[in-house]
């Protein structure tokens, strides 16, 4: 969905946002259709990529991003809402996928795939409302923090397999 989010940027842009887009993930032979859409909607100025950085690297980036935005068409979990959420990293997203499970049926930063007008609308609304942003970043460190521990994982699995009988 980073094509959608580049489209959702543009319109911010016009609007008068002024910070850039870093665009963190794995070289991979999408990167260069990525890299025209830039060309094409005049963002060679305002969009960074960073192919294959390093893990320790990322999390670094995500903690001290704006915002982490994952604009997925589908996404079964989604590890980097979890290290933003604990990081205390704000994140607008889109709703398909395991991505509401882990934010949670409350959180208001979802939009639909492949909508770039309701992404940009989310990008915006956690950017400019901090008092309802700082909010969520603390609900999501918590949710974090008590509900995606190994722990967890584990009990849950432990209950599934000795469901199963054999």
């Amino acid at each position: 969905g980073q094509d959608v989010l580049l489209h959702a940027y543009t319109t911010l842009l016009r609007d008068g946002l002024k910070s850039a887009l870093v665009l963190i993930g794995r070289s991979a032979p999408y990167l260069e259709n990525l890299r025209a859409k830039v060309r094409q909607l005049g963002l060679q100025e305002h969009v960074f990529f960073i192919p294959n950085l390093e893990h320790m690297k990322t999390l670094s980036a995500i903690r001290h991003a704006r915002l982490l935005i994952q604009p997925s068409r589908e996404e079964a979990l989604g590890l980097p809402l979890l290290e933003a959420g604990y990081l205390g990293t704000p994140i607008v997203a889109t709703r398909t996928g395991g991505i509401p499970e882990v934010l949670g049926g409350y959180y208001p930063y979802l939009a639909e795939p492949d909508d770039p007008a309701a992404l940009a609308a989310s990008i915006d609304e956690a950017l400019f409302n901090p008092t309802d942003t700082q909010r969520q970043i603390k609900l999501m460190k918590r949710r974090v923090a008590t509900g995606f521990t190994w722990g967890t994982a584990y009990s849950a699995y432990d209950s599934l397999w000795s469901a199963g009988g054999d």
